[in-house]
């Protein structure tokens, strides 16, 4: 089971011939592979990275969990309640509120966008290009009604004003209900209290009859570290965050140099010997 951007992927956010056939060696030896990811994996995205490979996939940080066919085998909403309270506080900032096949954004387009250019510094050109893309796929200027209509398993966010990003904070302390497991600092990623990527690995597990001890993952970032932590079998790539290479047994090298991709083939002709 492996995080995807800065752990399985490349230093593009992407796939590529040698990430695919290590899918597909692991694969041809009967053995499961999971996609643990916080992506939403929606439409055509999944598809376009992976193809037709039949891998389970964990998404939204372990609040949806669906096979190669994207049917879905579990999924866990945030309660209604803290989606209402949060669009009462604060109707100006740009939510992702994300469901199974679509997003909602409760905000312009512009005004979206105005999350990633303040960014623009320290995000790479090609994580802006990626964001542009996926805006297709977004609802914008949707209405409190409209949003709090649907069943939302996670929200994303970005907050870059210190007052607001104060006050967000502090909602997030009296809102036990949800849990912010972000990727990397400012950014939230919103679920319901008892979601994580682990925990879905576990229900996973418990589908497969597969013992926690056969099972291998990877992962870089905040969003990981429960997954690190209570799986035996865990590695960190050296880019990972202090508190991933702490939580994981093993650090190995950079993603950039693929090194989990190159970990795998390794684990695989271990076994075979």
């Amino acid at each position: 089971a492996s995080d995807l951007d800065g752990t399985l992927l490349n230093r593009f956010h992407s796939t590529d011939p040698f990430i695919l056939k290590t899918i597909d060696r692991v694969l041809e030896q009967n053995i499961h592979f999971v996609l643990a990811t916080g992506r939403a994996m929606q439409g055509k995205e999944f598809e376009m990275n992976f193809g037709q490979r039949e891998v389970y996939i964990i998404c939204n940080n372990g609040a949806l969990l669906m096979n190669h066919q994207q049917e879905v085998l579990y999924k866990q909403a945030i309660p209604v309640s803290f989606i209402e309270k949060t669009l009462n506080k604060f109707p100006d900032l740009a939510f992702d509120f994300i469901g199974v096949k679509e997003t909602w954004v409760n905000t312009s387009k512009a005004t979206y966008l105005k999350g990633f250019e303040a960014e623009k510094n320290i995000i790479s050109k090609k994580v802006l290009k990626m964001a542009h893309k996926y805006l297709r796929k977004r609802h914008f200027d949707t209405p409190s009604s409209t949003i709090l209509e649907q069943e939302i398993i996670k929200i994303n966010g970005r907050i870059h004003d210190s007052q607001q990003l104060a006050q967000f904070k502090q909602h997030l302390k009296e809102s036990p209900e949800v849990v912010n497991l972000p990727f990397a600092e400012g950014l939230f990623e919103l679920t319901e209290k008892s979601v994580n990527k682990a925990a879905s690995l576990h229900r996973l597990c418990s589908i497969l009859e597969v013992d926690k001890n056969q099972v291998v993952v990877f992962g870089d970032g905040g969003n990981d570290l429960e997954l690190l932590e209570q799986f035996p079998h865990s590695y960190a790539p050296k880019n990972a965050s202090y508190e991933a290479k702490v939580r994981s047994k093993k650090v190995i090298g950079s993603n950039t140099m693929y090194s989990v991709p190159r970990k795998i083939r390794k684990l695989l002709r271990q076994q075979a010997q």
